[in-house]
């Protein structure tokens, strides 16, 4: 038995819209091959249907009865196929991983906005030193021409 799949050609292909490869060329593959693969795992299978039933979710509006007997055999069709398929072992994701790769990604960017938090608030600081010292150089500014105001005209230095 001879199976033809779908998978995705490699190297430099004419990328679409999206950036990725839009190439897909049909491969044979053989029975003993086939014969191998396994039921799809049970962690797969719950993340396929949290994605189900997330875009449910996000149709608006009221549904009709007959819309939702149609959602409820979509739902269980679904987990019906996936319990049923088979597919190679080594091609999947592990669904942990990910989740440990997410964790990480998520507590990386919660310290950078920490980070970010704390460099704003420095500069802001800065920026009021900044300001404190421009006042004071202001103000020295001001009493040295008065100084030169009030000093007899021989003790004035010329300006050049």
């Amino acid at each position: 038995m001879v199976k033809k799949i779908k998978s995705r050609t490699q190297g430099n292909q004419p990328h679409g819209d999206n950036g990725n490869s839009a190439q897909f060329k049909l491969r044979k593959i053989s029975g003993s091959a086939v014969s191998k693969w396994k039921p799809v795992p049970s962690s797969l299978q719950e993340l396929v249907m949290s994605w189900l039933e997330d875009s449910i979710l996000n149709t608006s509006g009221q549904r009709t009865q007959a819309e939702e007997r149609t959602i409820k055999s979509i739902r269980k069709n679904v987990a019906k196929r996936l319990s049923l398929l088979k597919v190679p072992k080594d091609k999947w994701l592990d669904v942990k991983s990910l989740k440990n790769t997410k964790h990480t990604l998520e507590s990386t960017k919660k310290q950078f906005d920490e980070a970010e938090a704390k460099l704003t608030s420095a500069i802001e600081m800065e920026m009021k030193e900044v300001q404190l010292l421009q006042d004071k150089v202001d103000k020295m500014k001001e009493v040295t021409n008065d100084w030169d105001e009030q000093l007899h005209p021989i003790l004035r230095v010329p300006s050049i």
